[in-house]
């Protein structure tokens, strides 16, 4: 009977207004106590992961000598955790209606579809043929096509290809102006510092095996982690520390939020 319960405010919950729960919504469905390490694990979780996986990446200096194994399972595992770090890291900003968070939810988007596609092109699809040319006996005979993928200019696995400068490149601007959103909402400013220069580490470290991975999505998994932990109202709790102009400037955010709210609730018909 509870679990029916359970699903049945889990259901209205979704089928809102924003085809989503609020955080309001969200918070009735968990148990109060449970709350803020559920916050915690939910943008950290994934981050941290990749993290520790990419410590296992294989380096790839002679593509038909590679442990292949090892090489598939890692990138299988790679490919989800790729999209599911970028939604971790949206979640941080999702109550956020300001342009930079606006810009960090695009840019996310961009950075997922890029390193989704360029992972399963030079992890996936090139693993899979080395180990294909093992077994046909005959493994020179594959090289040419092997090579040809891991060259390519826009999905292979070299430094510089097109999807994977791509993707790096959006994960930095995401995490910046994720920084510059939440800054403007007072929080501290260590993480968010932590935050934006993590995403910068590879695109000075043009790998995401060690130690650009996992310098990369650790620092932000701490980062995110921190700021959850530590997050609260702007104006209710704000530490002493915030400047004066970012509570002015979390509070015109939030008055403008409330305003537009109030302008599109519908007008009771005049009575005549």
């Amino acid at each position: 009977m509870a679990f029916l319960t359970y699903r049945a405010a889990l259901g209205r919950t979704f089928r809102g207004a924003t085809g989503g729960p609020s955080q309001q919504q969200e918070a009735q469905l968990i148990p109060e106590r449970w709350a803020p390490l559920w916050n915690v694990v939910a943008v950290a979780c994934a981050p941290a992961l990749l993290a520790i996986l990419e410590m296992f990446h294989p380096h790839p200096d002679d593509l038909m000598a590679l442990d292949v194994r090892t090489w598939l399972t890692v990138h299988y595992i790679q490919v989800p955790l790729f999209a599911l770090s970028a939604l971790a890291i949206a979640r941080l900003v999702r109550a956020r209606p300001d342009p930079a968070a606006a810009l960090c939810r695009l840019a996310l988007f961009v950075f997922a579809m890029s390193f989704v596609v360029f992972d399963t092109a030079a992890g996936i699809v090139v693993g899979s043929l080395v180990q294909i040319a093992h077994t046909s006996g005959t493994p020179m005979a594959w090289r040419e096509a092997i090579e040809a993928i891991w060259t390519h200019p826009i999905l292979g696995g070299t430094d510089s290809p097109i999807l994977a400068i791509a993707g790096r490149v959006s994960l930095s601007v995401a995490t910046i102006s994720a920084a510059v959103s939440l800054w403007r909402a007072g929080r501290p400013w260590a993480p968010l510092l932590l935050l934006a220069a993590s995403g910068c580490v590879m695109n000075v470290v043009h790998a995401h095996s060690w130690p650009g991975g996992p310098l990369t999505f650790g620092g932000i998994a701490c980062a995110a982690a921190w700021l959850q932990w530590s997050m609260r109202s702007p104006l209710a709790e704000a530490p002493a520390c915030v400047h004066p102009l970012r509570l002015a400037v979390a509070r015109d955010d939030r008055v403008a939020t409330i305003g537009t709210s109030v302008s599109r609730r519908p007008q009771a018909p005049s009575v005549r």
